[in-house]
């Protein structure tokens, strides 16, 4: 049984190396406008390459560099253009997905080993055989060996890497020799040569010089599908997957679309050592997959790795590492790991990264991280963050980080933002911001380093540097914040409303105040004596708090409680609800005397009322409460 399984999984993979050969134009198609005036043959090629969002390969030993090339043309396609510099001695070709070949159309000239109606059988046998293709590839500037480069046969997708002084050995049919073999090192110019089997024996000696980039970097490749970051730079995808594979990918520097990948691990598979050059449309991993990309569908038991994009959707057992842009589902069982942009769903059971941004919904069960923005729902079981904006909707259970919030951001225990909150900012402990537009609501308090414009709402503390808009809290504080309503306990603004008030009343003499806040809305409380003056009133203190405005700069309305305490009785007797509306008049820039009519009413509970009637300009009596109208007088000190 064991013996049956194997044997079908590699007729599965030798009938998909056999069916992944395809013929694809729509490079040579693709419809670009420039124009050059007595450029190098050299730079012409690299502006039309630039310029069309792909790469050339050719031997360098076929074309005439020092040739001045001059064009103009508009909505042209890139075919037409390259028979416009070259004519018609040369033929023109694309491999995958990124790459056209200009070879010498000596290859497609009718030759007696060509024609395999002319030939004999022994002669059609000798088509099928392999020719060892042998040599060393040096740098043109150094002459030195150069390690790693990959010498390719496309027909066959079979390939060898040169080793550490540069030598290398491939095997290629004769009928494909002058089909052309591909060099490809890293930072060099591709290479393609073609050799004549007529003139081939036992074996093809052959060394190449290949041409470094002035700056040894890659040239920039348009493609979207080719822009993203490396996944073998992450350690996991190091110890997994061999670094020939990687080399191998890196080298060919190109992308071809396939039906269909099997991969048991990144080695075996129906694409060999060439699954980093592959997007394919259906991936099915055993354990470990590893492709260029996918456009469709990949499952994987543990592990999908794509070095590209992934359009579609894709599962991962454990894992999904993707180096370039998500766009569809992403479902990981413990973590995905994208290095670029997701345009969709990811989930991932524990772990979930973005690098770039994310546009849809990104979820975390433990954690949710973007390392830039975020269009849209981002949740984190235990933590949730975004390394710059979030526009949307940002959820954790216990912790969640932005650098800015356009939206809402909400979070069990603390919501932290570096900069701006547009929108709300609501944590079962904290939040933090640095600037808000909207409002924060938190269960024990709120901070914001600079500026709020809206509300903070907290089960104790609000600060705010500058705050323009409501707060409520026990205690309420800001540097600047006069124009503002806070509403609390205590409330203090540096630029506010504070003073200390000396006053007398109908009952006392010696009454003094504290008041803080703004002049829009501020808190104050009262302390007084009585003396045993009168004949039903024994010596005691009176105590009051309460809440007051300004109407411009000289009116002023207060309401709050006042109540008795009777030292002789050693109890509370009385209390009752005082509302004054006075005239301030300033005295200068530390003084205000301040007078007026209050209002006062005393609600009988527990048979507790005022013992006389008090000196009042009106008194109204009912059953169990009493009303009278009388009067205050008061200076305060401004500070």
């Amino acid at each position: 049984m064991k013996s049956y399984i194997l044997t079908s999984i590699f007729v599965l993979i030798l009938i998909q190396n056999v069916s992944g050969v395809n013929t694809r134009r729509d490079l040579l198609d693709r419809i670009i406008t420039i124009e050059f005036k007595k450029v190098p043959l050299e730079d012409a090629l690299d502006k039309v390459s630039e310029k069309g969002g792909f790469s050339f390969s050719y031997n360098p030993s076929i074309i005439d560099f020092n040739q001045l090339i001059s064009l103009k043309v508009q909505n042209t396609t890139i075919e037409q253009i390259l028979l416009e510099m070259f004519g018609s001695a040369y033929d023109f070709k694309q491999v995958g997905d990124t790459h056209i070949i200009i070879r010498d159309a000596f290859s497609l000239t009718i030759r007696p080993m060509e024609d395999k109606r002319r030939l004999t059988p022994q002669q059609q046998a000798r088509l099928k055989e392999d020719i060892p293709l042998v040599g060393q590839v040096v740098d043109e500037k150094t002459g030195k060996g150069i390690e790693n480069v990959v010498i390719y046969d496309e027909q066959r997708k079979m390939l060898t890497l040169t080793d550490s002084l540069g030598y290398y050995k491939l095997d290629v049919p004769v009928e494909y020799l002058n089909k052309g073999v591909y060099f490809r090192g890293r930072g060099y110019y591709d290479t393609m040569v073609q050799f004549d089997p007529d003139k081939e024996e036992k074996f093809i000696k052959y060394n190449i010089a290949l041409t470094p980039y002035n700056n040894f970097t890659s040239p920039v490749d348009n493609d979207l599908a080719l822009n993203g970051s490396n996944p073998y730079t992450l350690g996991f995808v190091q110890r997994f997957v061999p670094k020939k594979v990687d080399i191998i990918s890196n080298n060919l520097d190109q992308t071809e679309t396939r039906v269909f990948q099997f991969t048991l691990v990144p080695f075996l598979s129906n694409a060999n050592f060439l699954g980093g050059s592959y997007v394919n449309k259906v991936s099915l991993n055993t354990f470990m997959g590893y492709s260029a990309g996918v456009e469709g569908i990949e499952i994987g038991g543990l592990v999908n790795i794509n070095r590209y994009k992934v359009t579609g959707v894709q599962i991962g057992g454990l894992a999904n590492i993707v180096g370039g842009n998500v766009k569809g589902v992403q479902i990981g069982g413990i973590t995905n790991y994208n290095m670029n942009k997701v345009d969709g769903l990811s989930v991932g059971g524990i772990f979930n990264m973005a690098k770039d941004s994310t546009l849809g919904m990104h979820v975390g069960g433990i954690v949710s991280m973007t390392r830039k923005n975020v269009y849209g729902l981002q949740i984190g079981g235990i933590l949730a963050a975004a390394k710059t904006n979030v526009h949307g909707m940002q959820l954790s259970g216990i912790y969640n980080y932005a650098e800015s919030i356009n939206g809402m951001q909400v979070s069990g225990i603390t919501s932290s933002t570096k900069e701006n909150i547009n929108g709300m900012q609501l944590a079962g402990i904290s939040n933090y911001g640095k600037n808000i537009n909207g409002a924060q609501v938190s269960g024990i308090f709120n901070i914001v380093s600079d500026t709020t414009k809206g509300a903070q709402i907290a089960g104790i503390y609000n600060r705010s540097e500058e705050m323009n808009g409501l707060q409520i809290g026990l205690v309420n504080y800001a540097k600047k914040g006069n124009n503002s309503i806070p509403i609390g306990l205590f409330s203090w603004y540096d630029d506010g409303y504070h003073s200390a008030e000396y006053s007398v009343d109908e009952f006392s003499f010696v009454n003094f105040a504290f008041r803080s806040g703004s002049k829009r809305f501020y808190n104050y409380y009262q302390f007084g004596y009585q003396f045993n003056q009168r004949e039903n009133l024994n010596e005691g203190l009176s105590f009051g708090g309460g809440v007051g405005t300004f109407i411009g700069n000289r009116i002023n309305i207060e309401g709050g409680i006042h109540s008795f305490y009777q030292i002789e009785e050693d109890q509370f007797t009385d209390s009752y609800v005082r509302v004054a509306l006075m005239y301030a008049q300033p005295i200068g820039k530390t003084f205000t005397f301040v007078i007026g009519p209050t209002a006062n009413y005393q609600l009988n509970f527990d048979d507790n009322t005022l013992p006389f009637d008090p000196p009042s300009f009106y008194t109204y009596h009912t059953n169990n409460s009493i009303l009278w109208i009388s009067a205050k007088a008061a200076l305060r000190i401004n500070f």
